[in-house]
């Protein structure tokens, strides 16, 4: 047990969308909650989203190579 603090974050926000995503690409393809291409949910996004605003709010640096903001409107 470790207590989440923005470095250990950060590496496990990498991992899962290392796992969605393994091409280094800025624009991917993502359809929200696809189990068989291991996609994160909607929610999950806004979840990130929302820890990013709180934890990272003076810089997301961090988080510069990961596709991170939707193109399209966020449905759930």
């Amino acid at each position: 047990l470790q207590v989440l603090n923005a470095e250990r974050s950060a590496r496990l926000i990498k991992e899962i969308l290392s796992t969605a995503w393994p091409t280094r690409d800025f624009s991917v393809e993502w359809e929200p909650g696809n189990r068989e291409q291991k996609h994160p949910t909607v929610s999950w996004l806004k979840l990130v989203w929302k820890h990013l605003y709180i934890n990272f709010a003076d810089d997301l640096n961090t988080f510069e190579d990961m596709p991170l903001i939707p193109l399209v409107p966020l449905k759930e």
